[in-house]
């Protein structure tokens, strides 16, 4: 399969010339930048995919490397990618009662408006939500990468909610649930393959 990953935000995300880091956060004195988190799940997530036999390319490789939006879905067409998953991390700005503790935590994949986006969508939170806490899986049309025809969008979870931030940093952890992606999408391949 020719997959494009992309690390969600970085230079040139929403304005020319202009750094966008995502959602920040705090923890023990320490800044935390969403781009840079991205970037280090998509690379592992690539590395995976490629051992499993895809054809991966990433929108960008350096946490200020200029990719755009569109030039985001202009680098999958122009692999002819059969599928794309952007890689990012939520934050919530307005703690409120979403939940007991007033914060909103855990692992979400957001999916484009198509019945393909969204098996693939609910098959990674499954796998990846044995044993952890997830969030619903949403269709979300009118974030600009999945207009792709065949996208996802994975939040790996809240970098400023503190039980998420330990996980988010685990490098265990986080090769764990790349492991797990990588298999359901090489496994949703050969479903794919099988049902054609």
């Amino acid at each position: 399969m020719r997959i494009m990953i992309d690390p969600g935000h970085g230079m040139d995300n929403r304005r020319r010339g202009i750094y966008d880091p995502g959602a920040v956060a705090n923890h023990g004195g320490t800044r935390h930048e969403e781009a840079t988190l991205n970037l280090e799940v998509a690379t592992k997530l690539h590395d995976a995919l490629r051992a499993a036999g895809h054809t991966v390319k990433m929108s960008r490789t350096r946490t200020r490397e200029t990719c755009g939006l569109r030039r985001r879905l202009e680098i999958a067409s122009a692999m002819s990618a059969e599928l794309v998953v952007s890689i990012h991390h939520n934050a919530d700005p307005i703690p409120g009662d979403d939940e007991p503790d007033g914060r909103v935590k855990g692992f979400q994949v957001l999916h484009g408006p198509n019945q393909a986006s969204e098996k693939l969508a609910r098959a990674v939170t499954a796998a990846v939500g044995e044993g952890r806490r997830v969030r619903v899986v949403t269709a979300r049309s009118n974030l600009y990468v999945l207009r792709y025809r065949f996208s996802i969008l994975i939040e790996m979870g809240f970098i400023d909610d503190p039980e998420d931030f330990v996980l988010l940093t685990d490098p265990a952890w986080v090769d764990q649930v790349v492991s797990v992606v990588a298999d359901v999408i090489t496994s949703y391949e050969t479903e794919s393959n099988d049902a054609s």
